[in-house]
C-alpha cells in the first residue's frame, strides 16, 4: 500500500443517549469516531486513526481512553457500557501501484480502500469491476492478455477515480487540523448548495471534478468570508 495506513476499531455498547435517525461523526485527535444506532438499546462505536497512533498500547485501553476523552463523544457514551473486546480493521485507506505484469486486473478493494469518512468504496469496487469486465472481454476475443493490452484498464481506472481518492487524502488532511476543518465546516454551514455539493461527491452522486476545482473552491472561500462579515 501506498501512504499512510489506518486502522478501525470497533465494539458495540449498551445505552448509548442516540436520536435513532441520526449517525454522530466526531474529529478530534488522533482520529475521528462514527457512532450509530444498531437497534435493541444498542450502538455500533467505530474508531478510525493512523496505525502508528496506537504505538503499541493494548487495543482495549487504547480504543476506551480515545472514544472516551472526546467530550461530545462523552455525553454520548458517558453512562453506557462496551460489549465486547474492539474488532480491528487494519489497512483501512490505502492505494496500490500498477500491477507490474500481464494477466492480471486488480478490482475492488484489491485496488485501494477509501476511507469510508471520506468516501464511499461500494461504488468504486463495483465500478471497477465493470470497466474490469469491459477490458478482459476484449482481452479474451484478442487471446491478448500482455501488460500493454490490460493497460487500458489503468488508463480508465484513474481517469475516472483519481480525483476521488485526491479529494479523499485532501479531507484526511483537512480534518487532521483542527483550525482548517472548523472554517471549512463553517463555511459550508452557511452555504447549503456547498455542502450538499460536497457530500454529493462523497456519495458518488456527482463526480469528482465538481468538488476538485478552482471554482469550488472560490465558492468555499466566497461562504467563509460572508459568514465572517455576518458574524
Amino acid at each position: 500500500p501506498v501512504g499512510e495506513v489506518k486502522i478501525a476499531m470497533a465494539a458495540h455498547w449498551e445505552g448509548a443517549q442516540l436520536a435513532d435517525d441520526y449517525c454522530y461523526m466526531h474529529v478530534s485527535d488522533p482520529g475521528y469516531t462514527g457512532i450509530s444506532n444498531v437497534g435493541r438499546d444498542r450502538a455500533n462505536v467505530v474508531l478510525v486513526v493512523d496505525r502508528h497512533s496506537m504505538n503499541g498500547e493494548n487495543p482495549d485501553k487504547f480504543y476506551l481512553d480515545t472514544v472516551m476523552k472526546n467530550s461530545q463523544r462523552y455525553k454520548i457514551l458517558g453512562n453506557a457500557k462496551c460489549l465486547e473486546s474492539v474488532r480491528t480493521v487494519e489497512s483501512l485507506a490505502f492505494s496500490v501501484k500498477s500491477v507490474p505484469c500481464g494477466g492480471l486486473l486488480m478490482v475492488g478493494d484489491a485496488m485501494g480502500f477509501i476511507d469510508p469518512f471520506t468516501g464511499e468504496g461500494i461504488y468504486l469496487s463495483l465500478r471497477s469491476s465493470e470497466i474490469a469486465v469491459e477490458v478482459a472481454v476484449k482481452a479474451l476475443k484478442n487471446f491478448n492478455f500482455s501488460r500493454e493490452a490490460l493497460n487500458i484498464y489503468e488508463v480508465r481506472r484513474k481517469k475516472e477515480f483519481d480525483k476521488k481518492f485526491l479529494l479523499s487524502r485532501i479531507l484526511q488532511k483537512l480534518i487532521c487540523n483542527q483550525f482548517f476543518c472548523n472554517q471549512v465546516v463553517r463555511a459550508l454551514k452557511g452555504d447549503r448548495d456547498l455542502a450538499e455539493t460536497l457530500v454529493g461527491v462523497i456519495g458518488d452522486l456527482k463526480p469528482a471534478e465538481t468538488v476538485v476545482s478552482s471554482r469550488f473552491l472560490l465558492q468555499l472561500v466566497a461562504a467563509y468570508s460572508k459568514g465572517v462579515y455576518m458574524s
